[in-house]
């Protein structure tokens, strides 16, 4: 089993202290300082805040056993999300859910998921001068992704997705409690570092 610490934690904390907010609010931002997270944090123990930024790889390659130990490692030391390595596929869906049902706090799940779909590559998509087609590309190619239950694309860089006008579309779907680190994806154009 492999085990990766969530950068997004701390990419986030140098973000908002780094970051000054514009006169156009971001549609995050109301997220930022939300009652309900306030009160999850304040139950936690310093370990069990540790354990959220500790996040588990996992891929379709993994055996019952792996997946099993995958599950009690949430259910005891409170791991904070699951990785896909691929598109999620039913089998991994299952997964996820099973792994959701031991954890007590809510699970993320993200995938190191490329680009996929009828859509061309964001390279292309950041061609078009059209900014409604950019924004049905990626609105579409978002709510596929939220359908199969994923909170959060994990991607080497994201500077493609920019180019392509596209991260506020895919934000705007997917989940609002993992939106503050979905914004993140924007920092690794600046900083060349991997993002979450």
């Amino acid at each position: 089993m492999k085990i990766y610490f969530s950068p997004a934690f701390f990419i986030l904390l140098l973000h908002l202290l780094s970051s000054h907010v514009s006169a156009q609010q971001e549609p995050y931002i109301q997220y930022l300082d939300h009652p309900w997270v306030d009160s999850v944090l304040s139950i936690l123990s310093r370990e069990e805040k540790i354990a959220q930024s500790v996040w588990v790889l996992v891929g379709p390659d993994d055996g019952l056993i792996e997946n099993m130990e995958v599950a009690r490692s949430i259910k005891d030391l409170g791991l904070g999300g699951l990785i896909f390595t691929t598109s999620p596929n039913e089998q991994m869906q299952e997964l996820a859910n099973y792994c959701r049902s031991y954890s007590t706090i809510p699970l993320a799940i993200a995938t190191e998921g490329r680009w996929e779909g009828q859509y061309p590559n964001m390279i292309s998509l950041a061609a078009i001068a059209s900014d409604s087609v950019r924004y049905l590309a990626g609105s579409n190619l978002a709510a596929g992704i939220r359908k199969k239950g994923v909170d959060l694309i994990i991607a080497e860089s994201m500077d493609d997705a920019l180019a392509a006008g596209l991260s506020d579309n895919f934000i705007q779907v997917l989940d609002p409690k993992w939106v503050h680190s979905a914004r993140i994806c924007e920092i690794d154009k600046y900083m060349d570092l991997p993002t979450s």
